[in-house]
């Protein structure tokens, strides 16, 4: 945990180095650059020409407007936000993202968990699923499985590379995250007698490292629409517990606990509105 909250500021602290002002011209024209003095006549700033840093200035009557990373007074700090694509699932979650400064901001993101289970056809095609088809071939009775997805929390922060507004940040950003999952899963058969006979639970315990790369834009100065893909690994431990009575009505137990490693891409479609 020390570790990354060490990366992120890192990280953050080298990109707002690089943070520009940008001066839009009457035309629409957009110069990006770092403004240096101004007087009643002329903006003086440095900018990249030809990857070379050069100084020079504008003429005021040019000028459309300024805004200059470092004044740069926000309407609105704290927006809440929902992800449209998660209801798809059945899985709803929901993000609190509050403005630090003019680039950097923190969010939180809350999903709801959910349980289901079912029997019959459905349950042994879930069983097939995970184990594979060999599994059940000559199993005999009643298929059964249930899942229950825990609430799941995710914290991270994110660095705003083109501030192209005054409502709430806006335009692409950068960002990372780490978020924490548990899943618990529950595979039975039963015998004719409705006795069960095989059962199968397997319980995760994930964490996730997330780096984000996405677009927020705002409509009617308060709603915030947002694109992000998050690129992640997971890591933490997948345990496996195992039941068995055979014949004789001898019982047979066994687990193990694995490392539930591997990466992972998200995509999210969130929908907000923005206020105080």
């Amino acid at each position: 945990m020390k570790v990354f909250i060490f990366l992120l500021l890192t990280i953050f602290t080298f990109l707002n180095s690089f943070s520009q002002d940008i001066i839009i011209r009457k035309d629409g024209t957009k110069i990006r650059g770092k403004i240096t003095n101004e007087d009643s006549t002329s903006v003086y700033f440095k900018t990249t020409i030809n990857r070379n840093v050069v100084n020079t200035s504008l003429k005021k009557v040019d000028v459309d407007s300024i805004i200059n990373r470092e004044r740069i007074v926000f309407t609105s700090k704290n927006i809440l936000k929902t992800d449209a694509l998660s209801y798809i699932i059945s899985h709803p979650s929901f993000m609190y993202e509050r403005v630090l400064n003019n680039n950097i901001s923190a969010f939180f993101v809350f999903g709801l968990g959910k349980e289901s289970s079912e029997s019959g056809e459905d349950a042994k095609d879930s069983w097939m699923s995970e184990f594979g088809g060999y599994s059940v071939r000559f199993q005999i009775g009643d298929f059964k499985h249930s899942e229950k997805i825990n609430n799941f929390y995710r914290f991270g922060a994110r660095y705003y590379l083109d501030i192209s507004g005054t409502d709430i940040p806006e335009g692409v950003h950068l960002g990372a995250s780490l978020g924490f999952y548990r899943t618990e899963k529950s595979f039975s058969i039963l015998d004719t007698s409705e006795r069960e006979r095989n059962s199968y639970t397997i319980n995760e315990k994930l964490n996730m490292l997330s780096f984000d790369v996405g677009y927020q834009s705002v409509a009617f100065k308060v709603i915030a629409l947002e694109l992000v893909l998050s690129p992640g690994y997971i890591f933490g431990t997948k345990t496996e517990a195992y039941f068995h009575i055979d014949n004789n009505n001898n019982i047979y137990r066994s687990s193990k606990t694995i490392d539930g490693n591997g990466f992972v891409l998200s995509v999210s479609l969130n929908v907000g509105i923005a206020f105080g």
